[in-house]
């Protein structure tokens, strides 16, 4: 995950608010100072630098003795950084945003490929274990862009090997530069301040980054100060506000001394600790909780669970990422207000008019989804794994390969609040994406209207759709019973969450059929350190109540509305409990 602080107006406090979130972040987290012009992160987080580097661009060098001065090179050029003068070659390499257009186009090869230098990139750690990458441009440089894409892609190849969250300080404004930090994040963090330029720029940051479609939010450093005009401009364009930072001259003190806030002042790493854990636009864990309820076996009550935690939950986006059997809408019954086609894949179609039957598809395929008739050949849909290989080798040309259809996605209202959903086709593929698509559909949902959680009902199983569901998010629900199946199918959903490195609490539904395995399960979660959230009692309400498509805790107060109520403020704990690093799940055989 990748959030960037950015701003409207210099001195708004987004080093601040990085470096503090970098000191309190409960996970591998590394800290990245794109305010390559006057970079200042690395004066508070103060880091052993490991390592630096000379960044430089391409820039092309002219051999006068090879030039006929055809223009072809100055025409191209839309930099002005090339100019033909009668028969002299002119490069003004500062001039020169490195495209090498002019070198691929020049047909005398009198242009080669020189360099010039950008500034440097440093790296090293802070505080043993928080990662800094910075950029520094050379003075004279008058492009800081290129600088930033060197500086990130110094970085890409650490973070591919050894995953992090990053935190990447902008540079102030809204031009080219804060517009290329901010393209590489997942989410934007506004700082302002409640003052007229605060305010003024904040609206303009908010305009030139809307167009990214990104998620965003935002930090009113130095609340309590100006008037209420920020807070407004953030309802009116359903922007939460995620924390205040309040206008103390302690906070002034300790920025003087180059100290992180974060650990100066206990209060402020009280808040900044508190918002790692609070919704913010970041659509993982760092914005917005997301639980997922996931069972193993089918048939354990998974979805009538997490209809329950639904109408006990407070302003929560529900996702049903059942997308092969779904059927969470029949308890929740939804209005639908946004219907889309879901679209992945590609099949092959032969064209019957042009197909001279050689064979060679129904020969080559290793799926047999080539069919053979009287008529000709076709291909079986179900069958067809997209692999294209018919495609290429059809000697007449007559297979089509459109996209896949592949099922359809929607947006609801329901009396629980808003629900993601989706139905896949049957004999459909591509199930794990359609949840990838659901759970972003999700998130951004969550940060356009505030909501402060995604609770997910899961698929059945250990495959691709679970895998889909489980990856980054906060906690998994299990849900089993008492059974040989239910035992056997919660060890290997274990094994799955402890794979993904997955918190997990357990629940064992109608638990009172088989009280001596219920307590077994008991005794593994606390062997390995698995939450063990409940065990609720066989009920017959569960089903009187979805008979009358409603959730038991809304059919009724008696009987299993209680226990399930203390259950969903064990979850809200699991959901809350910081974690560095996370607790890896370790899976063993009940015993």
């Amino acid at each position: 995950m990748i959030i960037a602080v950015a701003s409207g107006k210099g001195g708004t406090g987004k080093t601040t608010v990085t470096s503090s979130l970098a000191w309190v972040w409960d996970r591998k987290v590394t800290a990245v100072d794109l305010d390559v012009e006057e970079p200042n992160l690395h004066l508070f987080l103060k880091p052993e630098i490991l390592g630096r580097e000379v960044a430089t661009i391409e820039v092309p060098v002219a051999d006068e003795s090879k030039c006929t001065a055809c223009r072809a090179c100055a025409d191209l050029c839309q930099f002005k950084a090339i100019s033909v003068l009668g028969s002299v070659l002119l490069t003004f390499p500062e001039m020169c945003h490195g495209c090498g257009g002019c070198i691929a186009v020049c047909p005398e090869k009198a242009l080669s490929s020189g360099t010039r230098e950008l500034g440097e990139i440093l790296w090293g750690r802070a505080a043993g274990r928080i990662g800094f990458y910075m950029g520094r441009l050379r003075v004279g440089e008058a492009m800081s862009p290129p600088l930033m894409r060197a500086v990130m892609a110094k970085l890409a190849p650490a973070a591919a090997n050894a995953p992090t969250d990053i935190l990447i300080d902008a540079p102030p404004g809204t031009s080219c530069p804060a517009i290329n930090a901010v393209l590489p994040s997942d989410a934007i963090v506004l700082v302002t301040e409640p003052t007229p330029f605060g305010n003024h720029d904040f609206r303009l940051a908010h305009a030139a980054f809307s167009p990214l479609k990104k998620p965003m939010a935002v930090i009113i450093n130095r609340a309590g100060l100006g008037d209420r005009s920020v807070y407004e401009y953030c309802h009116s364009e359903h922007l939460p506000i995620l924390a205040e930072i309040p206008f103390d001259r302690r906070l002034a003190e300790a920025y003087s001394r180059g100290r992180v806030v974060a650990e100066a002042l206990p209060e402020m790493n009280k808040v900044f600790t508190e918002l790692v854990f609070r919704p913010n636009p970041s659509g993982r864990r760092r914005s917005m909780p997301e639980i997922v309820v996931i069972s193993g076996k089918g048939g354990t009550g998974k979805t009538s669970l997490t209809a329950a935690f639904a109408h006990l939950a407070e302003a929560a986006i529900i996702c049903d990422l059942d997308v092969d059997a779904p059927d969470l809408h029949l308890i929740l019954q939804p209005e639908v207000e946004t219907r889309e086609d879901f679209f992945s894949g590609h099949e092959a179609v032969i064209d019957p008019a042009g197909c001279t039957r050689c064979g060679l598809c129904e020969e080559i395929c290793r799926y047999q989804a080539v069919i053979s008739t009287s008529d000709g050949f076709s291909i079986n849909p179900l069958k067809c794994e997209g692999c294209k290989v018919c495609v290429h080798f059809c000697p007449a040309q007559t297979i089509r390969f459109p996209e896949r259809h592949c099922g359809r996605w929607f947006i609801s209202r329901t009396r629980f609040g808003p629900l993601v959903h989706a139905q896949l086709f049957p004999g459909a593929e591509n199930s794990g994406r359609l949840v990838a698509l659901l759970r972003q559909k999700a998130r951004e949902l969550a940060a356009q209207t505030g909501r402060a959680l995604i609770l997910s009902d899961g698929s059945p199983g250990i495959g691709c759709p679970v895998i889909s569901s489980l990856t980054g998010t906060d906690a998994a629900v299990l849900v089993t019973e008492p059974t040989p199946s239910g035992l056997h199918d919660l060890q290997r959903v274990a094994d799955l969450c402890r794979h993904f490195t997955i918190p997990i609490g357990v629940i064992v539904n109608k638990a009172d059929l088989n009280p001596e395995t219920t307590e077994a399960v008991h005794r593994w979660c606390a062997v390995e350190n698995a939450d063990f959230l409940g065990a609720l009692p066989y009920d017959p309400a569960v089903t009187e109540a979805m008979v009358r498509r409603q959730a038991v805790t809304e059919f009724s107060d008696n009987g299993l509305s209680a226990p399930i109520r203390i259950v969903w403020s064990k979850i809200i704990e699991l959901m809350q409990r910081p974690r560095s690093p996370r607790a890896a799940i370790k899976a063993a055989p009940v015993k």
